[in-house]
């Protein structure tokens, strides 16, 4: 490889070289060029960052599928285009999960350990962090309490985690509470499913799994959707096709009052707020959402709210529409 870039620079020295560092390692990368000690430090002329893909572009990954169909692949896969490859679009998404994921054979049976000793010498507080978020304990102490790993020990931990781009944080409003959830739906898929039942696969009983799998799909994919429904709503945003100019797009959370999504505009005092259902909902359904949202959106500050729901699939999704709430669903998302 050094043979190769120094004859390279030879040849093109005169038409100013440019080396191009590309790679999945984040943490090798950030070592060779943006620490202050790397041999690169400073000479960089560009970063680009290539994303996950948004659930949206499975569609176009997988044409022959159903948007429920390209929901449940992102919901187990992400949107990592390598996980993606691994996806016989013949099978449905727990075929795939069983063949790829609950299998000791799986090409992703054990990714994200693979992922994390890239990156660190010794994974096993990372993984437990990890496992706590996926259970939910998504606070500092909470996910202290459950790894018992000391609190003022975390942030190192979690630092290193946001740098792989393996956990996010998020910082809700109104009160500014300090949360991390997994960064991508594989990743909360695997720790819930494989992690959790680690005994069980390496004994050969994954059909066990699978069956869990194949109960507690909906329940995973119903976080999942909050994620979509949320990139869904910033879009609308971005776009100009909810008409503010936020300050704040996120989870609400104020004491014992959440709402899924609210996009705040302190200038002109407007707010949107959404509730997001992974469900098919039939109108009265669909209404007693929206009442019950009207009756937690009172502690948002703002002159005029906009009430919406983000679902599968809502009945007469029209005539909520005429009377002014904002309604999507999953198959607008998809289009």
């Amino acid at each position: 490889m050094t043979g190769t870039m120094i004859c390279t620079y030879v040849y093109l020295r005169r038409v100013k070289p440019k080396l191009i560092l590309s790679g999945s390692s984040i943490g090798m990368i950030q070592r060779v060029s943006f620490r202050g000690d790397a041999p690169l430090y400073g000479r960089k002329s560009l970063t680009l960052e290539v994303t996950p893909l948004e659930a949206q572009a499975l569609t176009q990954w997988f044409p022959t599928k159903t948007p429920e169909e390209v929901m449940q692949i992102y919901g187990i896969f992400g949107g990592t285009p390598a996980y993606l490859e691994h996806v016989d679009e013949s099978l449905s998404a727990v075929e795939n999960a069983h063949r790829v994921i609950l299998s000791k054979s799986g090409a992703l049976y054990d990714e994200p350990e693979f992922l994390l000793m890239q990156e660190v010498r010794n994974p096993g507080a990372y993984m437990d962090i990890m496992g706590a978020i996926s259970a939910g304990r998504q606070r500092i102490s909470e996910i202290s309490d459950y790894t018992k790993i000391p609190r003022e020990n975390l942030p190192k931990y979690i630092a290193s985690l946001i740098t792989m781009r393996l956990v996010a944080k998020e910082v809700t409003q109104p009160r500014g509470i300090v949360s991390y959830t997994l960064a991508d739906p594989f990743l909360h898929f695997w720790f819930r499913f494989v992690w959790t039942n680690r005994s069980l696969l390496e004994a050969g009983l994954e059909r066990a799994v699978l069956m869990q799998v194949e109960r507690e799909l909906d329940a995973h994919l119903g976080r999942v959707f909050e994620r979509v429904a949320l990139a869904y709503v910033t879009r609308l945003v971005r776009e100009g096709k909810i008409k503010l100019n936020p300050n704040y797009v996120g989870h609400w959370v104020d004491r014992d009052t959440e709402i899924d999504i609210v996009a705040t505009a302190k200038q002109e005092e407007i707010a949107y707020a959404f509730e997001v259902k992974w469900s098919a909902l039939k109108l009265k359904e669909a209404q007693s959402v929206l009442d019950k949202l009207e009756h937690k959106a009172l502690g948002i500050r703002a002159k005029h709210k906009v009430y919406g729901l983000i679902a599968k699939s809502v009945e007469h999704i029209e005539r909520l529409k005429e009377e002014g709430y904002q309604v999507h669903t999953l198959k607008e998302i998809f289009s």
